[in-house]
């Protein structure tokens, strides 16, 4: 269980990274007007790697985990999510005309890009649905060595087509890496040999799971995007852009707690079961998140504008990053919440608490984007992670008192950057920056160092 549980952990630090890397490796090929119709159409992608990863993948594992035990023959009923597939490329296909006339006149390059997406969302899909049998059969590595291929072909055929085909090659290069991957994972897939039958009643009540997960996962997907597609109604493509470098950087910050909500689900989910209190667990990885995301985002914040200087080149959005590294935090203790809910068996109260919360972002955005720009979007999306958080805390009925007493030692690095700001050279900054934080960031975790675990 370790071992698979810091495979899992490995999976998904590295999947963030490489959609990171390929966020940095477009804008060095885009114009920022483009890499801003790129940044505006790239929620669809987000949209599709949360509908396949959190609804997809881990509807397929638990029926083909049960089918395997005693009734084989059913598991090829998963595939039936291929309809979902489907239909979603369907409707998101059909939804590109109406999103960018939603958007800005600046932006309707974005309509090819939208379009090229919807049509990898099967393939995408069918990817997905493979990684969940492979989890089924217990063969994580599998599932592993799959989507580390698709992320290195995603970057690899972006990166040429780009060069070729100008800005619709970044999203050609996401098709044809899904296309590929996709179809060689189903070829694996059937040499499990599992028949291949169909039972409209085991169909019915995989989608009958399916669907609840589905729309807390589409809350989810509006609280981390609605804010860059509503900021491209009211502003320009080059203004996009520069939210495009802040926004993907703050959520760097999410990681820890992503794999955190990974491991407390069937914990929780266990202690439930056995009818113990759960609690505490829960107030602990409240406290493990906060003590670990807290430096982070005070680092993002503190260095904000020699981060996006270092990475992008350009440092506009250093206000938008720094709030939107606080916003992270929220987001990130948030994530627990909606985690805690679903072990203990209240799906529905998770999946509220993400349709609320990203409701107030829509209706947040609407109000301060068309006065305040970049930082009204990123303001929206703070506050609507911390009233997120705040209704998990009201629906598990629980609270906690971190002790972040030592973040004191992190206040130097604002006066540092005060003082140094923006030095000659990307190389240079980052070597000045890095000798100057990781001390203070390094002896933040060792006097936290006693608290940094888990209750049972």
């Amino acid at each position: 269980m370790i071992r698979k549980s810091l495979l899992l952990f490995a999976v998904n630090t590295s999947g963030r990274a490489f959609q990171y890397v390929y966020r940095l490796v477009m804008s060095y090929f885009l114009t920022l007007k483009e890499f801003g119709v790129l940044s505006a159409s790239l929620p669809y992608q987000s949209f599709v790697l949360l509908f396949t990863s959190m609804s997809i993948t881990p509807t397929v594992s638990k029926f083909t985990s049960e089918y395997r035990i005693h009734e084989k023959e059913k598991i090829f009923n998963v595939f039936s999510l291929l309809l979902m597939g489907f239909l979603m490329g369907g409707v998101l296909y059909l939804l590109t005309g109406v999103l960018t006339q939603f958007f800005g006149a600046e932006f309707s390059g974005s309509e090819s890009l939208l379009r090229i997406l919807a049509a990898g969302v099967p393939f995408a899909v069918l990817l997905s649905i493979c990684t969940g049998v492979f989890l089924g059969f217990e063969r994580s590595e599998l599932m592993a060595v799959f989507l580390f291929v698709y992320q290195v072909l995603m970057i690899l055929f972006s990166y040429f087509l780009v060069k070729y085909t100008g800005l619709q090659g970044a999203a050609q290069g996401i098709l044809l890496g899904y296309a590929v991957t996709g179809v060689a994972a189903f070829v694996v897939v059937l040499k499990f040999r599992t028949s291949v039958t169909f039972n409209v009643q085991d169909i019915i009540g995989i989608f009958r799971f399916f669907t609840p997960v589905l729309t807390g996962v589409v809350g989810l997907w509006a609280l981390l995007n609605v804010d860059i597609l509503i900021l491209a109604r009211f502003v320009s493509p080059e203004e996009v852009g520069v939210y495009g470098m802040a926004f993907p950087t703050a959520r760097l910050i999410f990681g820890f707690s992503a794999a955190l909500s990974a491991l407390l689900i069937p914990k929780v989910s266990e202690l439930t079961y056995k009818g113990r209190d759960t609690s505490q667990s829960i107030k602990s990885s409240f406290e493990v998140c906060t003590l670990v995301t807290l430096p982070l985002s005070v680092a993002l914040a503190a260095f904000s504008k020699e981060i996006l200087f270092v990475l992008f080149g350009n440092y506009d959005g250093y206000t938008s990053l720094a709030l939107l590294s606080f916003g992270m935090l929220f987001y990130s203790l948030f994530f627990v919440g909606y985690s805690a809910l679903q072990g203990i068996g209240r799906p529905h109260y998770s999946m509220g608490a993400a349709l609320v919360s990203s409701v107030c972002c829509i209706a947040l955005c609407f109000l301060l984007i068309p006065r305040y720009s970049l930082i009204g979007a990123a303001l929206s999306t703070s506050t609507s992670c911390i009233i997120g958080f705040l209704l998990t805390l009201l629906l598990l009925k629980t609270y906690f008192v971190p002790r972040i007493q030592f973040i004191v030692v992190l206040l130097p690095l604002f006066l540092f950057e005060h003082v140094t700001g923006v030095l000659e050279g990307k190389l240079t900054t980052m070597a000045v920056y890095a000798a100057f934080g990781l001390p203070f960031i390094l002896l933040y975790f060792y006097l936290s160092r006693k608290y940094l675990h888990v209750k049972e």
